[in-house]
């Protein structure tokens, strides 16, 4: 076993893993104790991440990748960390967080709808900016504010730092003719919000998550962003948003 402490949304983590790959991994955000919870890795946890992986490739109709057990082994980690780090008021949240004047926005979306392209639009336009979480951020209910937080999940692209900010808002972008923005209510949203958490198959995990999302109303805004991928999408958004 390879035991390393994380720190999470301020979150302090013990980890038992099986490969020090895993601890590479997190490098960035390694601390000196894990006082909060700790999380041991089986193989049986390795193991479910392959089922998962191959029954989302054979929904998609793709040929089975054999992913190597080190990199299930992440997976499983953050997994693992999700069912507990909720009872800390902390979420999962599938999106990319980019913070421009020192101000943090989400951009969430289905898989290859254009948010990392979005995401990048955003560093091409504004000099200030940068991405905090390009993939898989955690949501983090602090003092009646929400923050964005780094994580080592960062995506292919490997955006990402290990940062906490306050976010401003959500955005949800949609492929559309024109770029066009507007605000919407936690109602509106509240159903693409519960899709882009990191759910499991538990009645229990499932609302608690609702209880999080719904602390969201009133915290922050929400937005809608008809998007057709012209890079001064992201002037249009920021300032719909701003």
């Amino acid at each position: 076993m390879i035991e390393f402490n994380i720190s999470l949304a301020n979150v302090n983590i013990k980890v038992f893993a099986n490969y020090e790959t895993t601890k590479k991994f997190c490098r960035d955000y390694l601390c000196d104790n894990g006082d909060d919870f700790c999380v041991h890795i089986s193989q049986d946890d390795i193991e479910q991440e392959r089922i998962k992986s191959y029954a989302q490739y054979d929904a998609e109709g793709r040929p089975r990748i054999n992913f190597q057990n080190e990199y299930l082994e992440t997976l499983a980690l953050y997994r693992l960390i999700g069912k507990k780090i909720i009872d800390y008021k902390t979420i999962i949240f599938h999106g990319s967080v980019v913070v421009v004047n020192g101000e943090a926005f989400i951009f969430t979306a289905k898989s290859g709808t254009g948010k990392t392209t979005h995401t990048r639009f955003y560093l091409d336009n504004f000099k200030d900016a940068y991405v905090l979480n390009g993939d898989k951020p955690l949501l983090r209910i602090m003092n009646n504010k929400v923050y964005a937080c780094g994580t080592p999940w960062r995506g292919k692209e490997k955006y990402g730092i290990n940062e906490i900010k306050e976010l401003k808002a959500i955005c949800i972008l949609e492929r559309g003719t024109d770029n066009l923005i507007n605000e919407i209510s936690f109602d509106d949203a509240f159903s693409t919000l519960v899709n882009q958490t990191h759910r499991h198959n538990n009645t229990h995990y499932l609302f608690k998550i609702v209880n999080i999302l719904g602390e969201l109303d009133g915290k922050i805004k929400f937005y809608r962003l008809k998007c057709n991928l012209d890079p001064k999408s992201a002037i249009i958004s920021y300032n719909g948003m701003k």
